[in-house]
């Protein structure tokens, strides 16, 4: 986005994973690695109705700030 904020488009456990720490533990990692390089602001997004990784996200210390649309059409 800029040199202060990244913005993470995917992140994916494998099913049998899940609930292991594996993917808080990345998640950890990247914004470690992030956070040293300068960036400030650390933004995703999820789909309104995927509750799993919105708690995913909230468990992991992101705030949730809005609705955005990812797709609209223009007419």
């Amino acid at each position: 986005m800029d040199d202060a904020t990244a913005y993470l488009r995917w992140i994916y456990v494998n099913g049998d994973m899940v609930g292991k720490g594996i993917g808080t533990g990345c998640m950890n990692s990247l914004k470690h690695f992030l956070y040293e390089k300068g960036v400030e602001r650390f933004d995703t997004d999820t789909a309104l109705n995927n509750r799993v990784a919105q708690h995913y996200y909230e468990k992991n210390s992101f705030i949730r700030e809005g609705i955005t649309r990812s797709y609209y059409e223009k007419h």
